[in-house]
C-alpha cells in the first residue's frame, strides 16, 4: 500500500536546535486536506499556522512544547480555516524524535474530525435537551405531587372527623365507607410521598438530617409497625441484633422509610406460616473499616433470577399483568435504594424462586457509633445493585 493512499495526512515536523521550525515532508493527503495547490512551497510554516481559528490558536500555541524528555507524543484538537472560507476539525497526533544535532523531529498524521465534532454537537444537544425536559418533568412530577397531597390531607382529616362522630353519629355501614376512604386516602399520599422524594433526590434537593439513634430500638420500632399485619397472615417476626451494633448517626426516618419498605414486600409477598428475620451485624473488610448491615430475611414466594435486575427500577411490577396478585406502584425499592446511596451504602440481594429473599442494606461503618465522637461519611450516590 502507498503511503498517499492513507486516508489521513503524513508529515514530518522539524524543530531545530536555534529554534526554526520546518516542514520536511508532507503526504498528498495534506495538500487536499488544506485546499492547498501541491505546487506551493511549505517553507513559510507560520502562515499555516495563522489559518488556526483565533478561538483555537491560543490553545494551539499553549499544547507545543519543546520538552526534549522523551518518549513525547502531541495530540491537539482545532478549527482550521481553508482558503475557501470552509471552517474544518482538524486533530493532529505525533510523537518526537532527538536527532543527535540537537534537533527535535515530530512525525505525526493530521485527521479531518468534522463530521465526528458535528455529532458530538448532536450527542451534546440532545443530552442538554433531555436533561432539560427531565428536569422540567422533575419539577411537573413535584408540583403535582404538593397540589395532590393538599386536597388529600383535607379528605384525610375530614374522614377522621366523621369516624370520631364529631359532627354527629354515623351508622356502622358508615364507618366502614369512611374506613374504606381513609385506607385509600393514605396509600394514595404514600404513592405522592415516595414521588416526590425521588423528584428531590434526582434534583439534588433531599437532604439527610443526620441524628445519633440507638440500632436495636430503630429496629424494634420498624418491627413493631407490622406485628398486626404479621398476626393476621400467621407469620413469624424475629429480631437478631449483633451486640456490637451499639448506636449509628443516620437520617432516622430515612432509614426507617427504607426498613419499612423491606419488611412490608417481604410480609407481602409470604404465605401463611412463614418467618421474616430482621438482622443486624457488623462486617469487618480487609481494605476497610468494615460494613453494618440490616437484612431482611424472608421465606416468601422469591424472584426468578431475570427478575432481578428490573427490581429497583421505578414503577416497574414483577407481575406486570392487569390481574396481578400483589399491588404496588413499584416506587418503593427504587426509593429505598436511593435513599440507602444517599448514606453512602447499597443494596445487596439474594433470592431464590419459590424459597425466599434476603434484602441486605450495607452501610459504610463509619456510620457506626462506638462512642460519642461523630464520624462525618460520604454520602455520595451510590446506585450499585450487587445481586449475591
Amino acid at each position: 500500500m502507498q503511503i498517499n493512499n492513507i486516508p489521513v495526512a503524513l508529515y514530518r515536523f522539524e524543530i531545530a536546535i536555534d529554534g526554526t521550525h520546518q516542514l520536511k515532508y508532507v503526504s498528498d493527503r495534506f495538500f487536499e486536506l488544506f485546499e492547498i495547490p501541491t505546487s506551493t512551497s511549505l517553507t513559510d510554516v507560520a502562515s499555516l499556522f495563522d489559518r488556526i481559528l483565533l478561538e483555537d490558536r491560543q490553545g494551539f500555541y499553549r499544547s507545543r512544547s519543546d520538552d526534549r524528555a522523551l518518549p513525547q507524543t502531541w495530540n491537539w484538537e482545532g478549527r482550521w480555516i481553508l482558503p475557501s472560507g470552509k471552517i474544518e476539525w482538524i486533530r493532529a497526533e505525533s510523537r518526537q524524535t532527538y536527532l543527535p544535532d540537537g534537533s527535535i523531529e515530530w512525525d505525526g498524521v493530521l485527521i479531518n474530525i468534522s463530521d465526528r465534532k458535528q455529532v458530538e454537537d448532536r450527542l451534546h444537544q440532545t443530552n442538554q435537551s433531555l436533561l432539560e425536559a427531565t428536569r422540567s418533568k422533575d419539577e411537573f412530577i413535584a408540583n403535582i405531587s404538593n397540589e395532590v397531597r393538599t386536597p388529600l390531607n383535607a379528605i384525610l382529616g375530614m374522614s377522621e372527623i366523621l369516624k370520631e362522630e364529631i359532627l354527629g353519629t354515623i351508622n356502622r355501614q358508615q364507618l366502614e365507607s369512611l374506613t374504606t376512604i381513609d385506607r385509600s386516602s393514605q396509600q394514595l399520599l404514600s404513592l405522592m410521598n415516595d414521588i416526590l422524594d425521588i423528584s428531590n433526590i434526582s434534583q439534588g434537593k433531599l437532604e439527610l438530617e443526620i441524628t445519633l439513634i440507638g440500632v436495636l430500638s430503630l429496629c424494634q420500632s420498624s418491627l413493631a409497625f407490622f406485628k398486626q399485619q404479621a398476626d393476621e397472615k400467621k407469620l413469624q417476626l424475629d429480631l437478631d441484633v449483633s451486640p456490637t451494633a451499639g448506636n449509628i448517626a443516620i437520617d432516622e426516618q430515612r432509614l426507617r422509610q427504607v426498613l419499612i419498605e423491606l419488611l412490608s414486600n417481604a410480609i407481602k409477598f409470604s404465605t401463611s406460616g412463614g418467618r421474616i428475620v430482621l438482622s443486624v451485624a457488623r462486617q469487618d473488610g480487609e481494605d476497610q473499616d468494615g460494613w453494618i448491615d440490616f437484612t431482611v430475611t424472608d421465606t416468601g414466594i422469591g424472584i426468578a433470577p431475570e427478575d432481578l435486575d428490573r427490581l429497583f427500577q421505578p414503577f416497574v411490577q414483577i407481575d406486570s399483568k392487569l390481574n396481578r396478585q400483589y399491588i404496588g406502584a413499584g416506587l418503593g425499592l427504587a426509593l429505598a435504594q436511593q435513599l440507602v446511596g444517599l448514606h453512602g451504602g447499597r443494596i445487596r440481594l439474594s433470592s431464590e424462586l419459590g424459597y425466599g429473599s434476603r434484602f441486605t442494606v450495607r452501610l459504610p461503618a463509619s456510620c457506626l457509633i462506638i462512642d460519642r465522637d461523630f464520624v462525618v461519611f460520604d454520602r455520595s450516590i451510590s446506585n450499585d445493585i450487587n445481586l449475591n
